[in-house]
C-alpha cells in the first residue's frame, strides 16, 4: 500500500501583506494622478486578466450614480470660462476638476475589483495578519483583528442577496468554526518591493 503525503505548502514569491501595501499606496497615488495620467494607468488593469478586470467594471458600475453625481457636482459648480453659451453651461475648468476628481475614483473602483479578485480570502487574512503583528500586544487591537477576519470570512461566504430585505432570512453565522491563517515572515524582496513604492509615492508627491 501506498501512503500519500500532503507536501507542506509553499510561500509565494511576493508576501500577501507586500501586495496589500503596494495595493494601498497605489489608492494613494491615485490622488496625484490628472487626466492624462489616470488615462493611462486604466489600460494597465487589464493585464490582470479579464475575470478582474471586469469585476472592476462591475463594481463602478454599481456605483455610477456617485461617479455622475461627483462628475455633475464639480462640472456645474467650479467657477470659470462657460462651455459655450447659456444659462445651463458648465464652465471648462469645472468639467477638468470633475474629470479629475470622477476619474480617480472610477481609477479606485477598478483597482478594488482587481485587488479582490486576485487576492484570495486566505491571503488576505495572512496580510491583515502580518501588519497587525506589531500591535498584537494591545488585546483592544487583537479582538479587533480577530472580528474584522470573522466578518471578511463571513461576507465572503454570504449569498448574494436580491434586496436588502433578503438580509433578513439570511441564517446565524456558525460561531463555532475555527480558521486557520498561514503565518510567514516579510522576506528581502518584500521589504525591497514595500521600500520602492513607498519611494515612489514620496516622488508622486514631490513632483505634483
Amino acid at each position: 500500500m501506498n501512503a500519500s503525503v500532503d507536501a507542506p505548502p509553499v510561500d509565494p514569491l511576493i508576501h500577501p501583506a507586500t501586495r496589500l501595501v503596494l495595493w494601498l499606496l497605489f489608492l494613494i497615488a491615485a490622488q496625484c494622478m490628472n487626466g492624462v495620467t489616470l488615462a493611462c494607468a486604466l489600460p494597465l488593469f487589464a493585464f490582470f486578466g479579464r475575470a478582474a478586470f471586469t469585476r472592476g467594471l462591475l463594481l463602478a458600475w454599481r456605483a455610477r450614480w456617485l461617479l455622475l453625481s461627483v462628475f455633475a457636482v464639480l462640472a456645474w459648480s467650479v467657477a470659470g470660462t462657460p462651455l459655450w453659451n447659456g444659462a445651463a453651461s458648465p464652465t471648462f475648468e469645472g468639467v477638468r476638476e470633475a474629470w479629475r476628481h470622477s476619474g480617480r475614483l472610477f481609477l479606485i473602483l477598478i483597482s478594488v475589483g482587481v485587488f479582490l479578485e486576485k487576492t484570495p480570502m486566505p491571503d488576505l487574512m495572512t496580510a491583515s495578519q502580518t501588519l497587525f503583528r506589531p500591535l498584537a500586544g494591545f488585546c483592544v487591537v487583537r479582538k479587533a483583528f480577530v472580528r474584522l477576519m470573522l466578518t471578511l470570512r463571513y461576507a465572503e461566504d454570504l449569498p448574494r442577496p436580491k434586496n436588502w430585505r433578503s438580509f433578513i432570512d439570511l441564517p446565524a453565522p456558525d460561531i463555532s468554526e475555527r480558521v486557520a491563517i498561514r503565518s510567514f515572515p516579510l522576506r528581502g524582496v518584500d521589504r525591497l518591493l514595500i521600500s520602492l513604492g513607498v519611494f515612489l509615492l514620496a516622488a508622486a508627491f514631490y513632483f505634483k
